[in-house]
């Protein structure tokens, strides 16, 4: 099969009132570094990834698959009050991929990945588990960071007089 388009992830925040800090690592992210890798204001990561459907070996019950992966991105510090600016960082790895039921939608990942710069080796070696997605329990979910980072809203009509 060919490979899928890369995905673009990317975000920040500017003049906020409440600190906004993003970080570079994690699972959404560059996958080879710790979720609190590389913390900044303003983030760019990208992905290119080839999954690969094997068939077998229960293919009624469910779906597997692999995939290879490379992401790379950088963080800006921005208006974060402890970010800095990254350099470009990058990572490759592989991963399986179970759907269940098959044709169902839900994944579960496990991922290997590794950062991709001078000096690692087998102990650098980061390994993501991902369940909640073959549960369904992160169907509408949105990004951790963004979403711990907004300001909560007060209904319009907690001050509507009532006669």
């Amino acid at each position: 099969p060919a490979p899928e388009e890369p995905a673009e992830s990317d975000g920040g925040g500017w003049n906020t009132v409440t600190p906004f800090q993003l970080t570079l690592g994690g699972e959404r992210g560059v996958r080879g570094y710790r979720r609190e890798a590389f913390p900044g204001g303003r983030r760019f990561v990208a992905t290119v990834e080839d999954r690969i459907y094997f068939g077998w070996p229960f293919r009624d019950l469910a779906v597997v698959g692999g995939t290879l992966f490379v992401d790379a991105g950088r963080v800006w510090r921005g208006d974060a009050p402890f970010g800095d600016d990254s350099t470009w960082q990058a990572a490759a790895g592989f991963g399986l991929r179970v759907s269940f039921p098959a044709g169902g939608r839900s994944i579960g990942r496990l991922d290997f990945a590794w950062p991709l710069e001078k000096g690692t080796g087998l102990g650098d070696v980061r390994i993501m588990l991902s369940l909640d997605e073959i549960i369904g329990l992160s169907a509408n979910a949105r990004d951790v960071q963004f979403l711990r980072s907004q300001r909560e809203t007060v209904a319009g009509d907690l001050f509507t007089p009532r006669f």
